[in-house]
């Protein structure tokens, strides 16, 4: 019933600019003697115009919107029903319609509690493969496929960002970025007590200190404060320990 509903909806928009334009053409080519050159010429053009359009031809087009879908009349039907709010795929457990097989499908799952995309690592299953997706990252160590990404370069020594002013490589575009400023002389990052311009924020952060005067990494043994880490990692050889800086302060950074 909801099959025949929609073609009564959909035929209309598919068959009407295509009828129009063949019923003007015979009717035209009709009204000349049998045979004359005219008619032949008329039947060539009209020919070669319907070659030219089989292969060219996207008539799928919705009437509401105008969206265009080519040869995929399946695609225009299933595009229609946002439009009508048609919703034909019905769940047998709870009645409750969708407009695509597909969502159906994946709503079905929360009844039956089937999980059929299974962690290779773990045999963990989901119900969705956006969720094994997001899964198998806390497996990797890696959030996003961009960190992965990022850090798959450390091994491979790939250096895709490539600097057009001297064609050196970086693994990252930040890197990239701040390269380029050694070349334009831009220095975006502007002291608030004095504007002086920083080409790094790190640098703009180290000179901030200057002015306030904080000095966030202590000494663990003698508490004597330093504006930088490396000023504490230096400072912590004269008590013979040679523990990093991150380490000593990591409450201060």
């Amino acid at each position: 019933m909801a099959d025949s509903k929609m073609m009564d909806i959909q035929e209309p928009f598919l068959e009407r600019s295509v009828n129009d334009s063949h019923t003007k053409e015979e009717h035209e080519t009709s009204e000349l003697p049998p045979g004359t050159s005219q008619q032949k010429e008329k039947g060539k053009s009209r020919d070669s115009k319907g070659a030219r359009e089989t292969k060219t031809v996207k008539n799928h087009k919705c009437e509401v919107c105008g969206k265009c879908f080519g040869k995929r009349i399946d695609l225009l039907r299933s595009h229609v029903r946002v439009h009508s709010g048609e919703t034909p795929f019905e769940c047998k457990l709870c009645l409750l319609g969708f407009k695509e097989p597909s969502k159906l499908k994946r709503h079905v799952r929360t009844h039956t509690g089937e999980s059929p995309y299974e962690c290779k690592l773990c045999s963990r299953g989901f119900k969705e493969s956006s969720q094994l997706k997001r899964h198998v990252r806390t497996h990797t160590g890696f959030k996003e496929s961009s960190q992965l990404k990022r850090h798959v370069r450390t091994h491979t020594g790939e250096s895709p960002y490539e600097c057009k002013f001297c064609s050196r490589g970086f693994k990252q575009s930040g890197d990239l970025k701040r390269h380029v400023r050694t070349h334009t002389g831009e220095s975006p990052y502007e002291c608030k007590f004095c504007s002086r311009g920083f080409k790094q924020s790190s640098h703009l952060k180290l000179h901030v200190r200057t002015h306030t005067l904080e000095t966030p990494f202590e000494c663990n043994v003698c508490s004597r404060t330093f504006k930088q880490s490396y000023n504490l990692k230096r400072h912590l050889r004269t008590h013979g320990e040679e523990q990093s800086s991150e380490e000593t302060c990591a409450n201060h950074a």
